[in-house]
């Protein structure tokens, strides 16, 4: 009872939040409608509706950024290929993610931000669209939209479902709310063995639960410009190359000085930056001149000379590109409690992974790839010279192993397939319902 009570004021004051904040953005759009992210909250607040809902089966997957994206395009191709009369609708919560998704839209998709959470503009975003399955990544749970999706009685399956330890503390808190939010899901799909167990302490229902392993694992290779690619490669041939990739803020400086002490022994070494969030590309060049080394910066066009020794790759949607350049790649986010980023995108491309202590995101992925020679921890400047000047001795080129099987992957997304698919009743054939009958 005091649970249920708890539960309805929480959500009472989180819809007045919701309210004032809509109410903010309709304001804002109106004082300034050519600001640069005013279409984006217009399309947040259905303002301004172009897109058409495609005849036949709709399913709705929601990402809330760009890595989410990626993470789920394995799930969304295979749906694709295998189910030609199924129509997409991406929604996505972030600029980055809306114009890269926009940009490179397969056949039969389509793309909106999603609403903001506001039970009035969920309720027309779902009138309108009608979709008869819906699916949801990783750990962004919003209450209006999740209430709103049960109440259409629409079937909801969240995968590559991930919870950390500090998340896993926080939602403590809020138990009994929480446990109503993963209720709206009726299938979760989780990554880990450890997200696993929380849920089911949450009390979720086992019979309703499966360990997958994350999707990431089989997605295809990064694209690349090809034209771009032997443009670069002849340019930086014969050089020691190597990648800092989404990088954050205090993780720059240790690579930094590993690419300093790196050049007492090889002077033309390259290091290519890539920063988690390529607005930071500014501040970064700076801290890479006042450390002493020549620099250019890509968003700006600046090109990359022979004396260039770091190389600022503040742009979105390249990471194909500076994998295939480099023989070994740091990954950020592990060097600050951030919890890691997707190694398999690196290792699908032959590229050697370092990272830092603080994977708890990708923990059993490192584990198992640690196993089999992918990856290699390092936790300081000297940690990271050491092992590129060791891999550079090597000069290895064998290809490196995911430890999985295209069957393998086909059978897990097929079941994942099913899954959503279950209480959607997808039209026959004629030619196919004959043969049946």
């Amino acid at each position: 009872m005091m649970a249920n009570i708890y539960n309805g004021m929480l959500l009472g004051v989180y819809q007045a939040i919701v309210a004032v904040m809509v109410c903010f953005y309709r304001l804002r759009v109106r004082i300034n409608p050519n600001h640069q992210c005013a279409a984006l909250y217009a399309e947040r607040l259905l303002h301004c509706y172009r897109h058409r809902r495609p005849e036949g089966i709709l399913v709705w997957l929601h990402v809330a950024s760009l890595g989410e994206y990626h993470g789920i395009k394995p799930l969304l191709s295979h749906m694709l290929q295998t189910k030609p009369d199924i129509h997409l609708l991406i929604t996505s919560s972030s600029r980055n993610s809306a114009n890269f998704i926009k940009a490179n839209l397969p056949d039969r998709c389509q793309h909106i931000m999603l609403p903001f959470d506001s039970q009035k503009l969920i309720q027309q975003f779902i009138s309108y669209w009608q979709p008869q399955a819906v699916v949801w990544t990783e750990s962004e749970l919003w209450p209006n939209t999740l209430h709103c999706i049960q109440q259409h009685a629409l079937p909801l399956t969240l995968v590559n479902a991930r919870l950390s330890d500090r998340a896993a503390q926080q939602w403590t808190w809020l138990k009994s709310y929480i446990v109503r939010l993963l209720n709206c899901f009726d299938w979760i799909f989780v990554v880990d063995q450890n997200t696993f167990n929380m849920l089911l302490k949450f009390g979720y229902s086992r019979d309703r639960l499966q360990l997958t392993g994350s999707l990431k694992r089989f997605a295809a290779p990064l694209p690349v410009n090809i034209n771009e690619l032997d443009q670069l490669d002849q340019q930086i041939s014969g050089r020691l190359v190597w990648v800092a990739a989404s990088t954050h803020s205090g993780e720059e400086s240790t690579v930094l000085k590993a690419h300093q002490q790196l050049q007492f022994k090889y002077p033309h070494a390259l290091l290519i930056i890539c920063p988690r969030r390529p607005q930071r590309g500014n501040t970064l060049t700076q801290q890479v001149k006042q450390m002493g080394f020549s620099v250019a910066q890509r968003n700006h066009q600046q090109p990359l000379q022979p004396h260039t020794a770091v190389y600022i790759a503040d742009t979105l949607g390249e990471l194909g590109l500076w994998y295939r350049l480099a023989n070994m790649a740091f990954l950020g986010g592990s060097l600050v409690p951030v919890g890691g980023h997707n190694p398999y995108e690196a290792i699908r491309l032959n590229t050697q992974v370092m990272h830092g202590p603080q994977v708890a995101n990708f923990a059993d992925d490192y584990a198992q790839l640690k196993a089999v020679g992918n990856v290699y921890e390092v936790t300081s400047a000297n940690d990271i010279c050491t092992l590129l000047e060791q891999q550079h001795k090597k000069n290895s080129s064998s290809q490196r192993h995911l430890g999985l099987t295209s069957i393998a992957a086909e059978n897990t997304l097929d079941k994942i397939i099913a899954t959503v698919l279950k209480r959607v009743i997808i039209p026959q054939d004629p030619l196919t319902k004959e043969q049946n009958q």
